[in-house]
């Protein structure tokens, strides 16, 4: 039991964030999805999606659905972006840093 508390726990680098986000947007989905799916918080959200969008990894999708009275924008993970993903996952296993 006393392990449970003493084990300590890594946290995720930029690139690992920047990557959890990509993830998060294989689907359709609007800001809130991704942030709980990646697990981030807003303020690493602005700074991460701008550079996701910027290097193409993730699409802009506005959403007018004027029906339901909401105007959300929707992200999309690109083609080039999953690749990229699947880039770093491999360099990370390989180095054994999970």
């Amino acid at each position: 039991m006393a392990d449970l508390f003493t084990e300590k726990t890594s946290k995720r680098d930029y690139i690992q964030i920047l990557a959890d986000i990509v993830k998060a947007s294989r689907e359709t989905s609007n800001m809130t999805k991704i942030m709980r799916y990646a697990n981030v918080q807003y303020y690493t959200w602005v700074t991460c999606i701008e550079k996701l969008c910027e290097k193409e990894f993730l699409e802009v999708i506005p959403n007018d659905d004027r029906r339901n009275n909401s105007s959300r924008t929707q992200y999309k993970a690109t083609s080039k972006g999953l690749a990229w993903t699947k880039k770093v996952e491999t360099i990370y296993d390989e180095i054994d840093h999970r």
